[in-house]
């Protein structure tokens, strides 16, 4: 049985050094202004980014001996992300 909990995104705030443990997003230009004209988005796409299930990135991603899971970029890009994708087609800014 898959624990949803275990993936998490997380708004790093404090601009901390990840270790290579994490897959780091980094917005893209257009979406860095659309961030920069409202602060609150960031929030809001890190909400709609944690409504992606846990089961929905390991059907994407591939596991290693002993059970852990691993999900690269590429593989990333695979995952539905509805909630994500209707935040952003309505423009906010």
């Amino acid at each position: 049985m898959f624990d949803e909990r275990q993936v998490i995104f997380i708004l790093n705030q404090s601009k901390a050094i990840v270790t290579n443990s994490y897959l780091i997003l980094y917005p893209k230009p257009d979406l860095e202004n659309a961030i920069n004209q409202n602060p609150n988005l960031d929030k809001l796409l890190i909400e709609a980014l944690n409504q992606i299930t846990g089961k929905a990135m390991v059907d994407e991603g591939r596991v290693y001996g002993g059970g852990m899971y691993k999900l690269e970029p590429k593989e990333l890009a695979n995952v539905p992300a509805f909630e994500l994708q209707g935040l952003l087609s309505k423009g906010s800014k």
